[in-house]
């Protein structure tokens, strides 16, 4: 064989043996693509019917006045939600009331009405009466806290305790009720005493309606209720809840969130003034 021949078969084996080489590598690589490919869908699992909501701060606006609604009643679920989708800056704290508190089994239209709450924004809290801390004992309230822990598995941001006494005496049962509360996951407490509360309970809540009644409380009683200046609208902020109130006075409400953590005010009278949508709601 003459010295071209050898040359060509030379390169001939060099491309073979380089053709296999970049033949190998490429199998290799596809091999442990689809290997890393098969690994990641065994360890990511995408769930279903994914629920993501802004945490509570952020759903509470710091400073910023908002909204208190007490929700007793499903049929008003679609005006709370398309003001709350209107006026999206607006901080709304949204109390849920199955019956006079969880009732006795879940709800899919009272857990899919938490969701879309939570969803435009609000905050929500289950209503759980403590009958001043004299007409029921530690265990029944707490039992209504566990329900709604039961019926709405991580789900509601707190618990609303309405009937608080604004007695300093009952300090050691609010103080046991709200530990158990937060215990399970309710990091937002809000008391309603609907008067002034003894300073010393303060501490004890996120939140407390400090006026419930009919008619315009005066300013002199918002800052006595408050105790202002002494706490930040971010730490502690109070709340009054005003019915029978025919029309709206903005010039109140302009004084009003000097004070104020949320205002609820409607038109609507006893003996049950929270069953219907006030008509000037979105004014405020």
């Amino acid at each position: 064989m003459n010295n071209s021949y050898k040359k060509y078969w030379l390169i001939l084996a060099f491309a073979l043996i380089l053709a296999s080489t970049i033949l190998v590598i490429a199998l290799n690589n596809k091999t442990f693509t689809n290997t890393a490919k098969d690994t990641l869908a065994t360890r990511i699992t995408i769930p279903h019917n994914t629920t993501t909501y802004a945490d509570l701060s952020t759903r509470l606006e710091g400073n910023a006045t908002g909204i208190y609604y007490p929700l007793y009643s499903l049929s008003e679920l679609p005006q709370v939600l398309a003001a709350k989708q209107a006026f999206p800056n607006v901080p709304f704290m949204v109390n849920i009331n199955p019956s006079s508190g969880p009732g006795t089994s879940a709800s899919t239209s009272w857990a899919s009405a938490i969701t879309q709450l939570k969803n435009a924004g609000a905050v929500v809290t289950g209503y759980v009466p403590t009958a001043y801390g004299t007409g029921r004992s530690i265990a029944n309230v707490e039992g209504m806290i566990s329900s709604y822990n039961q019926f709405y598995p991580n789900m509601l941001d707190g618990i609303m305790f309405d009937e608080v006494s604004g007695s300093c005496s009952e300090f050691s049962f609010y103080q046991t009720i709200s530990n158990y509360a937060r215990s399970l996951g309710y990091s937002y407490i809000r008391a309603n005493p609907g008067s002034s509360i003894c300073q010393t309970d303060v501490p004890l809540f996120n939140h407390i309606a400090i006026y419930e009644s009919a008619g315009l409380p005066s300013e002199s009683t918002l800052a006595s209720n408050t105790y202002y200046p002494q706490y930040s609208k971010s730490v502690v902020g109070f709340g009054a809840t005003v019915h029978t109130q025919s029309t709206y006075d903005s010039t109140w409400l302009h004084m009003a969130v000097k004070y104020l953590k949320c205002v609820y005010i409607t038109d609507q009278t006893e003996p049950n003034p929270y069953a219907v949508f006030p008509s000037y709601f979105n004014q405020y």
